[in-house]
């Protein structure tokens, strides 16, 4: 079983005062699920069910398997509501943890398989998604108290991203008689003028709203801790993990058949199939002209699914990608969204990097796309506490580098957390695990055998979630 943090322990301690509802409130990277995950366990909950982001599945499973909790896990946090099977769901006839996502579990018939199969225990994972009480999401999530589930458990690193408004629904969620109806909450803490007095202009009684929040819940904030890197395993869809199949079966055919030719170099060869392996897992691949084909979005949803989280937090967004198809499409995905974002790639000018990293700085920009070959030297980035890895290259310098870019200014003044987006079981989980360990990827082709296992994806040097 994994060890402990010390204020790991003590917001064990607090939730077993509270006897198991309330808040983990702990910074980015400390620990907010292995926390209420290990509470669980010790409670021996039966039937766990933890909402969260789309973004997030594999992390709760990676800190199952290090606490040594042993029971299944069903997740079906990439499911829409209505595209799962009803008799898909009423299989949960046995315990466990179900992972579901916010987007879906309130919706039927979902939300009926839930409250049937009723859970002894609910955690809300970045809980602050269900600040705005009058949403259906945020809703249902006051149904689990109504219900009577012994164990409410609220995570975040920031409960209180917007303004005191905020605390009255996720304290809905963990106990509702701490605040009462919205309309007394709204007389004693929050005061309103503006236009037909509609408008929040402040607050008062503040001291009392937080001892209130404070009595129940742990909060953390700690000192600047080494950056953790946290894997986002991202699920392909149908269409393209049968792409991505069928192009490493073909792959692997013509790297068996040239090796045999004379005078042709192994490495090279291998870094352009793992290229176009890497680009199916991007979601696009050429067609014979040359041009982008769409396939999918999986990485492309997990990553806005990351930085909404990120930006409900008040906090700012770096996302690294190889292909500037990657940056293209996060582009759209961000504008749609509203989202004021800058980027840095090799077409860009000195004065408009720095241009976008003054942007970045001066909190004229949430998000910043950048290239990693163009940006993982000479730019600032310290503004910025979350990176997202969409792709890389097989540089394990600019890796670095880039990583270096936010922690390693001097003037970084709060954690900073590298999220690694990698498709399950293909080419990325070993790109990934190569450059964890300092190495050039290009480094590990020194034979047709190497080269062969590299593609089939061998994941037994896979580092571990940190």
């Amino acid at each position: 079983m994994v060890a402990l943090e010390p204020h790991q322990f003590e917001a064990l301690r607090k939730l077993h005062q509270l006897g198991g509802r309330g808040g983990v409130f702990i910074d980015r990277g400390g620990g907010k699920t292995r926390v209420a995950l290990m509470y669980c366990a010790l409670r021996k909950s039966r039937r766990v069910l933890v909402v969260c982001p789309f973004s997030v599945p594999s992390v709760w499973e990676a800190e199952r398997i290090k606490i040594g909790w042993n029971v299944p896990v069903l997740d079906l946090t990439a499911y829409a509501s209505v595209s799962i099977k009803r008799d898909k769901l009423r299989a949960w006839s046995r315990d466990g943890i179900v992972l579901v996502n916010y987007e879906s579990y309130w919706r039927s018939p979902l939300k009926e398989e839930i409250l049937r199969w009723m859970p002894d225990a609910v955690i809300l994972d970045e809980v602050h998604r269900i600040r705005h009480r009058m949403a259906k999401l945020s809703r249902f999530a006051y149904t689990f108290a109504q219900k009577g589930v012994s164990t409410r458990l609220a995570l975040t690193g920031t409960p209180i991203s917007n303004g005191l408004q905020d605390v009255w629904s996720i304290f809905r969620f963990i106990d509702p008689t701490l605040f009462g109806n919205y309309a007394d909450f709204e007389s004693k803490y929050i005061v309103k003028g503006g236009f037909r007095g509609y408008e929040i202009k402040g607050y008062r009684n503040e001291a009392v709203a937080e001892r209130i929040i404070s009595a129940h819940s742990f909060q953390w904030e700690g000192d600047l801790p080494a950056p953790p890197d946290i894997p986002i395993r991202v699920r392909l869809g149908a269409k393209s993990q049968k792409v991505y199949d069928q192009l490493k079966k073909h792959s692997i055919a013509r790297l068996t058949e040239e090796a045999g030719t004379e005078h042709v170099m192994i490495a090279p060869l291998v870094l352009t199939l793992i290229m176009r392996l890497q680009q199916v897992t991007s979601g696009f691949m050429h067609d014979d002209g040359g041009a982008d084909v769409q396939i999918g979005t999986e990485k492309a949803d997990a990553a806005l699914d990351l930085i909404e989280d990120t930006l409900a937090e008040r906090q700012k967004v770096v996302l690294f990608a190889r292909f500037t198809h990657d940056l293209d499409l996060m582009e759209k995905m961000v504008h749609a969204k509203g989202i004021a974002f800058g980027r840095i790639d090799g077409s860009k000018t000195g004065p408009e990097r720095k241009a976008a990293m003054w942007g970045l700085d001066k909190g004229n920009l949430d998000v910043l796309l950048v290239q990693i070959g163009a940006g993982s030297e000479g730019i600032d980035l310290a503004a910025a506490s979350v990176a997202i890895f969409y792709s890389v290259n097989y540089s394990t310098h600019q890796f670095l580098q880039a990583k270096g870019r936010l922690s390693g200014a001097l003037r970084q003044r709060h954690p900073v957390t590298y999220y690694h987006l990698l498709a399950e079981k293909t080419i990325d989980e070993k790109v990934y695990a190569v450059l964890s360990n300092k190495m050039d990827v290009a480094a590990r082709f020194t034979s047709l055998t190497s080269s062969l296992q590299f593609l089939e994806v061998d994941k037994s040097n896979e580092p571990s979630v940190s």
